[in-house]
């Protein structure tokens, strides 16, 4: 399913992302694996507005809070589990390690603009969603130049829609 996001919300969350850059900078945190350039507000863009494709899909909001902490990997909560959203250009779901998993559902959505228009392109498809237990079986390596990563192609991963149906979810 492609989503496309207007424009009014992805106004607030590019400016929801460069506050979010202030803060950090005010307290000197660093993103863990981006610089602080215009990539890391592009990726920090590009997440937050994959997190809500996916929230309107499940039917909830994802949190724009701000912390120093993070989200410790949880980005939304619905259907009595917690979602973990990855946003990206790949078909494939990947995380660094086994830890980085930390929710009980990963989702893949991919961006379809090139990654610096994403704010000018906001077209979303949602490839679907993986348990972490089933991820931990079906994982591959893969080095994407930048060392390992544990990944699962978008073909082992599950319709949103039939998560929902065994779910009991109307």
């Amino acid at each position: 399913m492609i989503v496309e996001l207007p424009a009014d919300v992805v106004s607030c969350v590019v400016e929801w992302a460069r506050m979010v850059q202030k803060f950090k900078q005010a307290n000197g945190a660093q993103d863990k694996w981006f610089d602080e350039s215009s990539t890391s507000l592009d990726v920090m863009v590009t997440g937050k507005l994959g997190e809500v494709v996916i929230g309107r899909a499940l039917g909830c909001v994802p949190s724009f809070a701000v912390s120093l902490g993070g989200d410790g990997g949880c980005d939304l909560d619905a259907w009595g589990l917690r979602w973990q959203v990855k946003t990206s250009s790949l078909t494939e779901l990947i995380f660094n390690d086994e830890n980085d998993f930390t929710a009980d559902v990963a989702v893949l959505v991919t961006h379809l603009a090139r990654k610096d228009q994403v704010a000018a392109d906001p077209r979303f498809k949602i490839l679907g969603g993986i348990s972490r237990s089933k991820f931990m079986r079906h994982y591959g390596v893969k080095d994407f130049g930048y060392g390992n990563r544990l990944t699962v192609n978008a073909n082992n991963l599950t319709d949103l829609d039939f998560i929902k149906q065994t779910r009991g979810i109307k």
